[in-house]
């Protein structure tokens, strides 16, 4: 989690065999993703075990 304090997320949109990119939660709070295919992953990541972590979607 190189650049974030606390929290991030990991949002994979394209090849799900390969990582994805790690974001950190304070920067991404108005950001759209696009997904490649019809599948997107992802995971949250917390340094300390306790973070509040929201997720809107909209399938289109």
């Amino acid at each position: 989690m190189e650049g974030c304090n606390w929290s991030g997320f990991e949002v994979n949109t394209g090849n799900l065999d390969l990582a994805g990119m790690l974001v950190c939660c304070s920067s991404i709070s108005s950001t759209m993703f696009t997904s490649l295919g019809n599948m997107i992953t992802i995971r949250g990541v917390s340094r300390y075990n306790n973070a509040n972590m929201g997720i809107s979607y909209r399938v289109v």
